[in-house]
């Protein structure tokens, strides 16, 4: 009998062994042909100052400077813009002002009523305009009494409508990422690679990416594990691996989460997604909610 229970013991090792190496192996082939896949395609975006550029043979197109693809697009190699110029200056309190000077009077000791007002009035008057991407971001953050809003569920959807004015904001698009991860994973891998062309221009509230996009990267592995997209999920790690490693000065917490995370997926025992749960007892959280939110597209 012990003989008998030996052997089913060895067997099952040899078992889980085998397919441990089969997992591994078949990760890092997806993950192969990931990386060439993205190799590809960065070789089709090319960034000229703060402007991802999209070049062809000959020519390279790109948004004039205040300008953005809600606000209007190229008919050969003239810019038609598609709504209505934003006015040069306002009247405000028999002032003429220019927009973000009026925006500023905003926090010259108002009440959370009469900021409201201004806000509101600044996105009235050019709805497509920084100014009213910084007003709409405070509205979006702020519940009716002022407080501000720290879930991240609700900021994800207060955030979303804004993509239809700012759909080529680098804050915006990023904040999505990082807010609708565990909410919506399919709609924050969306905004996460739409941030990912204006990596350059990005200033977190609290660090900056060098040279790009550790960030970005970082969190963009979480949803990925989520969805089951493992190899996905890896590439994006290393990339922000490697942008740290290219820039020692920075603080290693990414660094060691990423590869943290690495060494779980290639393992075959990640922190995330649906091979976590499989090796836990209870029911673990929905991979997306029943209702994903639309996605605004170019």
């Amino acid at each position: 009998m012990r003989g008998r229970i030996y052997w089913g013991f060895l067997i099952l090792i040899v078992l889980i062994g085998v397919g441990g190496v089969l997992f591994i192996r078949h990760n890092l082939s997806q993950i192969s042909q990931y990386e060439q896949n993205a190799a590809d395609a960065d070789k089709q975006i090319q960034v000229v100052g703060k402007t991802p550029v999209r070049v062809s043979n000959t020519t390279a197109t790109y948004q004039p400077p205040g300008e953005s693809i809600a606000t209007g697009h190229w008919e050969g190699d003239v810019w038609k813009r598609t709504v209505p110029p934003e006015p040069e200056t306002v009247m405000h309190e028999g002032k003429t002002m220019t927009l973000y000077e009026f925006l500023m009077t905003a926090f010259h000791g108002n009440s959370w009523e009469e900021r409201v007002a201004i806000f509101n009035r600044v996105i009235a008057e050019a709805p497509y305009s920084d100014e009213a991407y910084t007003a709409r971001e405070i509205l979006a953050r702020s519940y009716d009494n002022g407080d501000s809003i720290f879930d991240n569920a609700l900021l994800f959807e207060r955030l979303q409508p804004m993509v239809a004015y700012h759909p080529d904001n680098p804050y915006l698009l990023y904040d999505l990422l990082r807010y609708g991860k565990d909410v919506n994973p399919e709609a924050a891998i969306h905004y996460g690679k739409e941030a990912l062309k204006y990596k350059d221009t990005i200033v977190d509230r609290h660090f900056v990416f060098p040279g790009g996009a550790y960030l970005i990267h970082a969190q963009l592995g979480h949803p990925y594990q989520l969805i089951g997209d493992y190899s996905s999920a890896v590439f994006h790690y290393k990339r922000c691996v490697e942008l740290l490693e290219a820039d020692p000065d920075r603080d290693v917490f990414w660094k060691e989460l990423a590869t943290k995370h690495i060494e779980r997926i290639l393992s075959g025992n990640p922190v995330l997604g649906p091979l976590a749960r499989k090796n836990r007892k209870g029911v673990a959280a929905p991979v997306a909610a029943p209702e994903p939110a639309p996605i605004v597209s170019e």
